[in-house]
């Protein structure tokens, strides 16, 4: 059997913001281009007490978030998450019934709550798992015990990530004749 020692309830934030332009160009009168800028920022999440840490990989050293320079959410903020978006709709011919569209787009995927700030739930100095592991052939692990004194062995668990992480993208696009 196995159990988690340490604080069970946690109070996350997280801050986003956003805003987005677009217009339409009547380029001829076959010919329409679409445009847009979208910006975003996901800040990193953050526990409102500071109960989380982290793993250090320069120094070998267990990091608090808010201490010694370390941020709340275990990672700098990023502001730099611009998106740009461009289409085009263009009628072959002057009936208009033969459309040519295409797009493309960069959007930006926010590293939610989960998993990054979760992970790190399990970290010490605010987690420790137990593992209590059972004999045979006469069982020292039951249901009504099973956790019984003395015999938990208690292991770290390290979940760090980068701190200059930077929020995963994705383009696409699209070409269609209709």
């Amino acid at each position: 059997s196995q159990r988690g020692l340490g604080i069970g309830f946690r109070h996350f934030r997280q801050k986003r913001y956003g805003t987005y332009f677009n217009d339409n160009w009547h380029v001829t009168k076959n010919l329409t281009v679409n445009a847009g800028l979208r910006w975003e920022h996901f800040g990193p999440a953050y526990e409102t007490n500071n109960h989380l840490s982290g793993f250090d990989t320069t120094t070998g050293q267990i990091i608090t978030a808010g201490t010694n320079g370390v941020p709340r959410g275990l990672r700098q903020d990023n502001w730099k998450d611009f998106q740009p978006r461009l289409g085009f709709a263009y009628r072959i011919g002057g009936s208009g019934k033969t459309v040519v569209r295409g797009g493309y787009g960069l959007n930006f995927m926010p590293l939610l709550t989960f998993p990054a700030p979760f992970s790190s739930l399990v970290n010490t100095p605010f987690f420790n798992a137990q593992t209590f592991n059972g004999t045979s052939p006469i069982p020292n692990l039951t249901l009504a015990d099973a956790f019984p004194a003395g015999l938990g062995v208690t292991s770290t668990t390290l979940v760090t990530m980068d701190s200059h992480f930077k929020d995963p993208y994705l383009q696409d696009w699209n070409l269609a004749v209709e």
